[in-house]
Parts: C-alpha cells; structure tokens; sequence
C-alpha cells in the first residue's frame, strides 16, 4: 500500500497512482509526509475528494506537478485550500474535474507565478475566469493550454488570454461552441510561438 511506499521510498519525487481505484484519502496524508515529493499524478481516482487534498497539503510547498484529471468528486473548495500551499506549481492538470469552476484554478494560478501548463478541460472555466486567470499567468513561462470543452468561453476569453500570454505554445480549444474566427485570429497573431492548435468541433468557423 502507498504506506508502504512511503516507509520504504523516503527519498523519492514523484508517484504515478493514476486509476488505483483502492486509494483512499488518508493514502495521500502518507504522500503529503515525503520531503522530497515533487511530483503527483492521480489522475482516475474517484475516491478521492477535498479530504484527500487537505492530507496532501504538507508536500503543497514542494509540489511542481500536480495532476487530478477525472476525479469528479474534488471541489472548488479542496483545490483552493490546496492552492494556498503551494506556491512552485509548474504544471496543473484538472481535466474533467467537473465540479471545479475558475475560482478554483484562480486560487492556484495566483499563489504560482512559475505556472507553465493548465489542463482545464470539461471544467467551469467561462469567459469571466479565463479573463481572471489570464491575468496571473507569465507572459513568458506560461505556454501550454487545455481549455476544450469548456463550452462558456467565447472570443471575449480569448481576447483576454492573447493580451497576458503572447508565449502559448500549445492550445487545445476542441468543442468551444462560442469561437468566431474572430477569437481563432486574435489568438494566431499574438502567439507568435504557437505550435499547436487544435480547433475540432468548433463550429463557428
């Protein structure tokens, strides 16, 4: 078990317990013991709820990774506890994360200058939160996006982003119902570093 684990792994700095579907949240207090944890991936692991993130918060100063994709039962109110502690978050995957909206992802991007990527797929994310979010994000370390899916945001979300992250490399906006060429535009002639774009299923086109 992740006790186990622990106990025999002290010096280790990432885990993969991704769709290890016997974990529980008092497995993620043991993790949040590691000194030299900087990495976690949970990703599938539906047991897992805020109780769970409160456990994993004594490692928040350490952490770089951070990945919860399609952990329906995590809330605004969990991520933003865990966001308050930390602060070296490089990477932040919460894709399909349902219940989470953009205060969450806001808590985290403002306490994480050094943030490079955000998976916010199939979340809350509106127009109003990628226009906050923008905000806090590093007009040159920021450089990866995933907002597909997150059927609120229009070209106005987009205009927002374009004018704090002209470094976006990669930018996944698959299903965004609301995307002009207008907002396709604006984001092509301010991200000059754009390599990746995927614009499936975006019907306005």
């Amino acid at each position: 078990d992740v006790e186990t684990l622990v106990s025999h792994m002290a010096i280790c700095a990432g885990f993969d317990l991704s769709m290890c579907s016997y974990l529980t949240n008092d497995s993620l207090a043991s993790l949040g013991r590691l000194q030299k944890l900087r990495v976690v991936i949970l990703d599938g692991v539906p047991s897992i709820t805020d109780e769970g993130l409160a456990g994993l918060s004594a490692a928040g100063e350490r952490l770089e990774v951070l990945s919860l994709a399609g952990n329906s039962n995590v809330t605004d109110e969990g991520l933003i506890a865990m966001g308050a502690c930390c602060t070296r978050l490089q990477v932040l995957n919460v894709n399909q994360c349902g219940l989470l909206t953009h205060e969450a992802i806001v808590g985290i991007a403002r306490n994480n200058r050094k943030l490079t990527t955000i998976c916010a797929s199939g979340t809350h994310l509106d127009d109003e939160g990628l226009s906050v979010l923008s905000n806090y994000l590093s007009s040159k370390s920021f450089t990866s996006l995933d907002i597909s899916f997150c059927r609120e945001i229009s070209d106005f979300g987009i205009n927002s982003l374009t004018q704090s992250c002209p470094s976006l490399i990669h930018v996944n906006m698959v299903g965004l119902i609301r995307i002009t060429d207008e907002g396709c535009r604006l984001l092509t002639r301010a991200c000059w570093y754009l390599r990746t774009l995927n614009l499936e299923d975006v019907f306005l086109l």
